[in-house]
């Protein structure tokens, strides 16, 4: 009888302790939230010079845009892909002047954020957000063949990897504005490695 009592004590304690660990959880505003950002960015060209071509000036920039997916895996984490496109810029320069020449790269990749406001703020829905993020991924480099002495103008799949930071304010309930700036490094593009500001809307769900 007694062995029986202990036993549904120790039941009723789990059960207990597995409802407040629920409850806890159920107050995170990342855990089994979606979130997607549609984000720009410019990214600076490298000065270099490759016989009669050279690449843009330190003071000429290319646009990128990009759109996440991300889904909170845990209170603080949360993880996702993207994609997105951007353009890079090549200049020839000969007798009869200058031929800028744009090459497109459409991105991918893998990022996750890691967040540091639910530490502090037990809440469901709060409209600030403040962030590490990281990401890995690729992008593919299109030309036609010919247009730039090899080994100059990147062609095919490369990768990049970024770290940094980010926050957001929430307008309205599911709709804001967020920013990140990190440190990017490119393993085939005209870019180089930088660092980098992205900004634009965030929606979560």
């Amino acid at each position: 009888m007694q062995k029986s009592k202990v036993k549904i004590t120790l039941i009723v304690a789990c059960m207990m302790f597995a409802v407040n660990i629920s409850a806890q959880d159920s107050l995170s505003y990342i855990k089994s939230r979606w979130n997607i950002k549609a984000g720009f960015s410019q990214y600076e060209e490298k000065k270099s010079s490759f016989g009669q071509f050279r690449r843009y000036s330190h003071s000429d920039f290319n646009p990128d845009i990009r759109l996440e997916l991300n889904y909170g895996f845990m209170d603080h984490l949360e993880a996702g892909v993207y994609i997105g496109c951007g353009w890079e810029s090549v200049e020839e320069e000969d007798a009869s002047g200058a031929t800028g020449l744009e090459v497109f790269s459409p991105s991918f990749g893998l990022n996750a954020n890691f967040h540091l406001l639910p530490f502090l703020v037990k809440k469901r829905d709060f409209r600030f957000d403040l962030y590490v993020t990281g990401r890995f991924g690729g992008a593919y480099y299109k030309h036609k063949p010919g247009d730039t002495p090899e080994g100059f103008q990147p062609s095919g799949l490369g990768t990049s990897a970024q770290l940094g930071a980010g926050g957001a304010f929430y307008v309205f309930r599911h709709m804001g504005l967020y920013a990140e700036y990190g440190y990017e490094w490119f393993g085939k593009s005209l870019r180089g490695n930088q660092s980098n500001l992205r900004f634009g809307l965030t929606f979560k769900f």
